[in-house]
């Protein structure tokens, strides 16, 4: 049998068949095709206007349910077992830290819209208003709070979406099927786009902070004598979620063309 790959795990006939008649693996894959599928769709969606929230939803239960089969793939006796189990882990871990981040912000930003007073570090006097109160969020709470924990789900997040990627090759090699090979490879490039992204949308926090303070301007004639520099980050980070979508696209249809080989058998 050829090798989809250099790195390709060697098969043998008796190797894919035991895949074709076990009926754990290919109700784990079944699993595994639906978790892509409602994951590629919610992010779709995410990306367009009035059907972001519904893209979220979808993509919060497609993740939950690519937990759930990832874990049934890591009960079986492929190759990829151990490399799905592990990506299951870290993909929790990563969500239990998506939802801290969201919980701290909600009650970041109820706590200091809802203080009577507020206090700008640097200016050393105190103000009332929304602006001076929306300052404070970003100058103080964000840096404190939200890029600690921002920094902690990257961390985490490359690491999951990186065992996702290997667990992805060595199936594609197990199964045979080039584009569940490379799904992986796309999640990796999907990666380093949104590494770069995300690096680009702390500085743009920092630089944000520091015009505001040093200009004394107001948000709105910061945010548009600042937008070039957001839009950088921005165009990024569509591109790491364009990737993110072809790679799991081709997850789920490598899975197809999977089932397809194994009903012509």
């Amino acid at each position: 049998m050829t090798d989809i790959s250099k790195n390709a795990i060697p098969q043998s006939p008796s190797s894919i068949n035991e895949i074709l008649i076990d009926a754990s693996i290919t109700n784990s894959l079944r699993s595994l095709r639906k978790a892509f599928f409602w994951i590629f769709f919610g992010l779709i969606l995410s990306l367009i206007p009035l059907a972001d929230i519904a893209g979220v939803i979808i993509l919060l239960v497609g993740i939950i349910l690519l937990i759930i089969a990832l874990g049934d793939m890591g009960k079986t006796k492929l190759h990829s077992a151990n490399a799905m189990k592990s990506a299951r882990n870290w993909i929790l871990v990563y969500l239990l830290i998506g939802i801290v981040i969201s919980i701290t912000a909600v009650v970041a930003v109820i706590f200091t819209l809802s203080s009577p007073t507020t206090y700008i570090p640097g200016l050393g006097s105190q103000v009332t208003s929304v602006q001076a109160r929306a300052s404070t969020l970003l100058t103080g709470t964000i840096m404190a709070v939200f890029i600690p924990l921002e920094i902690a789900g990257l961390v985490v997040g490359l690491i999951a979406y990186i065992r996702l990627s290997q667990s992805l090759k060595i199936l594609g090699t197990e199964l045979s099927v080039r584009k569940i090979f490379n799904a992986g490879r796309y999640l990796i490039y999907s990666i380093i786009v949104t590494a770069v992204g995300s690096i680009a949308s702390v500085v743009f926090i920092f630089g944000y902070s520091a015009f505001v303070l040093i200009r004394g301007t107001d948000y709105i004639s910061s945010v548009v004598a600042l937008l070039p520099l957001i839009a950088v980050p921005l165009i990024v980070l569509l591109v790491g979620v364009i990737l993110e979508i072809i790679a799991f696209h081709s997850a789920y249809s490598g899975i197809d063309d999977f089932f397809l080989k194994k009903s012509m058998t």
